[in-house]
């Protein structure tokens, strides 16, 4: 959580969320909760610095089982993985009318990135707004991700996005 989220003066505001995909299981382990990989507080300094609103920050949990990689798929009798933000995200948007889902891809400019691509445009015609941000020197590297995602990705969400209001 932000620091602002426990203050008196925000106790009545909304907060955006930022929903980091881990790339792999997300559990027990994932890029951007180690300790080398600081999201939360990478992006506390991008607040003070006046670049990024003060997200809460969630993680799902990708794959269920460790032996298997179900991340994008949708597999009977296994959790739902592969629609949940191709149709799941985008029907409840249209179902509450709430505010635009926008999801911004990070891909690396070493990586083929053909299905990222087919995917971003697939969901890019539904209520959500897409874009991509090509890391540069990066092949599929959770830590180039990282860095990519201040380069100018989370300035561009925070602009999209209502920030807390205090005293609302």
């Amino acid at each position: 959580m932000p620091k602002q989220y426990k203050e008196k003066k925000y106790e009545n505001s909304a907060f955006p969320v930022l929903t980091a995909l881990p790339g792999a299981s997300g559990y027990p382990t994932n890029h951007w909760f180690g300790a080398d990989f600081k999201l939360q507080e990478r992006i506390a300094q991008q607040v003070e610095a006046g670049k990024s609103l003060p997200f809460i920050v969630m993680m799902p949990v990708l794959n269920a089982k460790l032996d298997q990689y179900w991340d994008g798929s949708d597999i009977p009798g296994q959790p739902k993985m592969g629609t949940w933000m191709s149709d799941d995200v985008p029907d409840l948007a249209r179902e509450k009318n709430g505010p635009k889902v926008h999801i911004s891809f990070l891909l690396g400019d070493k990586e083929e990135g053909a299905k990222t691509k087919a995917f971003k445009e697939k969901i890019g015609k539904r209520p959500v707004e897409t874009d991509l941000h090509i890391v540069p020197n990066a092949g599929h590297d959770g830590y180039k991700y990282a860095d990519g995602l201040f380069q100018g990705p989370l300035e561009r969400i925070s602009k999209r996005m209502i920030g807390p209001v205090p005293g609302a």
